[in-house]
This record gives C-alpha cells, structure tokens and sequence, in this order.
C-alpha cells in the first residue's frame, strides 16, 4: 500500500494511463521505482506478452 499524498490520485486511475503512455511512445526500454507486486502485475496485463520484467521487490529484495 501506498502512502496517498495530497492530489494524488489512486493507482486504480492511474494504471491504464501509465500503459497507454508506454504503448503510445513505442519505448523498448522502461525504467519505473518502487513498483509495488500489484502494479506490476497490472502492467503486465495491459502491455501484454511483449513486454518482459527484470527487478526485485522493494519490500523483501526478492520478490518482485
């Protein structure tokens, strides 16, 4: 869970567009920070199977 700060809006309205902007700029290569499991595995859904992850969780080191 993330701390929710002042205007900022819940991942749940913020994942499609975070894949849309990836999708839209044709990236190869995409840098994200202290993703948490649930976001990841959102992402993974929406970009599809193309797309490939490298990483470790932020909480444990391990389990990303």
């Amino acid at each position: 869970k993330t701390m929710k700060t002042s205007g900022e809006k819940p991942w749940s309205s913020r994942r499609r567009k975070v894949a849309d902007t990836i999708l839209f700029n044709r990236v190869d290569i995409v840098g994200l920070q202290e993703v948490l499991k649930n976001q990841l595995s959102d992402l993974e859904t929406l970009l599809g199977q193309d797309w490939q992850w490298v990483g470790v969780g932020r909480e444990d080191g391990k389990e990303a």
